[in-house]
């Protein structure tokens, strides 16, 4: 038992006690907390994300984590991999740009904690990504989650949005404005169509929805594990955006 607690102790003083500030990847740590009996150790941290422009970011954890959520970004679901611990957000849209940086907040794994200074994080102006997800989860409740669809050229008449989910879930909503939106789906698969926009006028960019997680076991997802995709009502010969 003593090798056990000196292990753990070993553990978590690569991030906690300290003030963590990297300034060659433009990582900065500004508040953590251990593991105890109750909960599991997390971190909130800040990415500098200056000059991306429209392009898009990477964050490489060491390994998977309980929760990564940018709380106020969105993240690319089909460049991402929670379980590898491999997140791609797409630049900040207007109201996300908070002091050109990004906050995310990490719950780590019991007894999996690494350096917060180990995560590898790169942007790319050049990647711009049209469709991304608002991260979610938000907690680690499993309960419910909250998030919308971020469309950047915006959602015009005739799209028709596709939001496959990994697993079923209890509740699926299409919320606020969005909620007069034609929705169908089956526990898994949504589309959403009616959109009013006529090409030219961009300004409705996001599709908001929430979410009540089923009680089975392993219905946990998070935002980089669905997918999105925009397709037209009638038929095209363009193939649809996807992420």
């Amino acid at each position: 038992m003593k090798i056990a607690i000196i292990a753990i102790i070993a553990l978590l003083g690569g991030v906690f006690g300290q003030d963590v500030e990297d300034a060659d990847s433009g990582i900065s740590v500004k508040t953590d907390w251990p593991q105890n009996e109750d909960s599991n150790a997390g971190a909130l941290v800040e990415f500098a994300v200056s000059d991306v422009g429209d392009g898009s970011c990477t964050a490489d954890l060491p390994g998977p984590v309980n929760l990564f959520h940018v709380t106020n970004g969105h993240i690319v679901p089909g460049d991402s991999s929670p379980i590898e611990g491999t997140y791609k957000i797409a630049a900040p849209a207007d109201w996300e740009a908070i002091n050109e940086t990004i906050t995310v907040l990490i719950i780590f794994n019991r007894d999996e904690i690494f350096n917060i200074t180990d995560i590898v994080f790169t942007c790319d102006q050049s990647d711009v990504q049209d469709l991304s997800v608002y991260s979610f989860p938000q907690n680690d409740l499993v309960k419910e989650a909250s998030s919308n669809v971020f469309k950047r050229s915006g959602y015009h008449e005739g799209d028709v949005l596709t939001i496959t989910l990994p697993v079923a879930v209890a509740r699926f909503n299409i919320t606020g404005g969005d909620s007069e939106l034609v929705v169908d789906g089956d526990g898994t698969t949504y589309t959403v169509s009616g959109f009013k926009n006529e090409e030219g006028n961009d300004d409705h960019t996001e599709v908001h929805f929430s979410i009540d997680y089923s009680t089975e076991p392993d219905s946990w997802f998070a935002a980089g594990d669905i997918t999105v995709s925009v397709t037209q009502e009638e038929e095209s010969e363009e193939s649809p955006d996807e992420a």
